[in-house]
């Protein structure tokens, strides 16, 4: 379809047109004056060519155009008059792609060129949507034990572990029926199933779901075998009758114990219950706190199963001895003997290491110095001397525990200057 806006040109036509007279006048002839035609300086579309039908299988489609034009500046598409994005950028003869929507219908694509005027010409071209492929899943792998020994009436717990390729999520069954939906299991990993523990073999099922509908699943057979409840027994258990321990502390007492057809043990001092989180093995050693206060002392053992719960109990004797006292001692002790003045007093550094002490402070002339917060127990303190040009003491305190301390004194002299140029320094033996 061609719609042209065309410069017309006039043509002017002179007749001649004869005079009529008497009988006796004479007839004159006119001629007829033609004009050249300008010529056409508008664009033209001398071609546009493309596909009837394109396949396509997403939400467009690409559709190749080939077009050639004449006396235009620029060329612009539409696609069912929506114009095309003008940073396409198409020549304005040349080939290039034209995105139609991919819908199983047709669409008319316009190619519009611009110069001394416009001019359109339309194709239309049919879109045939083809289905997506659909990647169906797979279950590489799926194991599970073939038979489990459990008791009668009870759940039991079997262990199930798979693989799956192209899945989006899982589902497990027991006998075709499903677990709850808040199992909520991931589409490679593993769990443990729970089965009747009735002396049946039971289906286990794994359902792994893909793309739409596409579904893959895969079954494994469980027997579960039923055995007669076994009553538990403790063959060996023992703990030693008297243990030497630090009065007011809690002393790790060592027990060791035999047990059979038991899962594991638990222990009780005084009648108060060891953390669950202790984990003591069915059989083996470990160690029970018992506190130390010079007294007697329970120490009882647990075992259940079947049922049944079997226990024995022993005494031990926690015998406290007295903890030496650890003096305090000094073993460095370094500050300046005498110092300039320079100001106010004058803050001077002593050096010292301590062992065995709670607490550190400073005497001057036998005073404790005050707001020099909490000492280190090793380190250094700065300490304000009075510039007086008099010999202080300065004593260095460590206390220990009860009431035992340790004290070094070092003499000090603050100078005027110009008496004494640099510090003098003395240590500790």
């Amino acid at each position: 379809m061609r719609k042209a806006v065309l410069a017309g040109v006039a043509l002017l036509c002179v007749l001649a047109v004869a005079a009529c007279g008497d009988d006796n006048s004479s007839s004159s002839t006119s001629t007829a004056a033609t004009s050249t035609p300008v010529a056409a300086t508008g664009p033209a579309i001398n071609a546009l060519a493309g596909p009837a039908e394109v396949n396509c299988s997403t939400d467009e489609a690409t559709v190749p155009l080939t077009w050639a034009t004449s006396n235009a500046t620029a060329v612009e598409f539409s696609v069912d008059g929506q114009p095309v994005p003008a940073g396409a950028g198409y020549p304005t003869t040349g080939t290039g792609n034209v995105a139609v929507p991919c819908d199983n219908g047709t669409h008319e694509v316009t190619l519009t060129a611009t110069g001394d005027g416009s001019i359109s010409e339309s194709v239309t071209v049919g879109t045939v949507q083809k289905e997506k492929p659909v990647t169906r899943p797979i279950i590489r792998t799926m194991s599970a034990p073939g038979a489990v020994t459990c008791t009668k009436g009870d759940t039991a717990e079997v262990k199930l572990t798979w693989t799956t390729e192209n899945a989006t999520s899982v589902e497990i069954t027991v006998d075709d029926q499903p677990l709850p939906a808040d199992a909520g299991q991931p589409v490679n990993g593993s769990g443990n199933v729970p089965v009747p523990c009735d002396g049946k073999v039971h289906s286990i099922g794994l359902i792994a779901y893909g793309q739409g509908t596409s579904a893959a699943s895969y079954v494994v057979k469980v027997q579960t075998d039923t055995a007669a409840p076994t009553t538990p027994s403790i063959t060996a258990f023992s703990v030693p009758a008297e243990v030497t321990c630090t009065a007011g502390q809690t002393t790790e007492v060592a027990a060791e114990w035999t047990t059979a057809n038991a899962q594991g043990v638990s222990f009780e001092v005084d009648g108060q219950p060891l953390s669950a989180a202790a984990g003591f093995p069915a059989s083996g050693s470990g160690n029970v706190p018992v506190p130390c206060d010079n007294r007697e002392h329970t120490i009882t053992i647990s075992t259940s199963g079947g049922g049944t719960t079997v226990s024995r109990t022993l005494t031990v004797d926690m015998v406290a001895k007295t903890a030496p006292v650890l003096r305090p001692a000094i073993s460095v002790f370094t500050m300046p003997v005498r110092v300039p003045c320079t100001v106010n007093p004058r803050p001077v550094v002593a050096k010292y290491r301590t062992s065995n002490a709670n607490y550190i402070a400073f005497q001057l002339d036998g005073v404790a110095i005050p707001k020099l917060g909490t000492l280190p127990l090793n380190g250094a303190a700065k300490l304000p001397i009075p510039c007086d040009g008099t010999q202080h003491k300065i004593t260095l305190v460590a206390e220990g525990q009860g009431n035992s301390i340790a004290t070094i004194t070092r003499p000090i002299t603050a100078l005027p200057q110009g008496t004494v140029t640099a510090e003098e320094t003395t240590t500790a033996p």
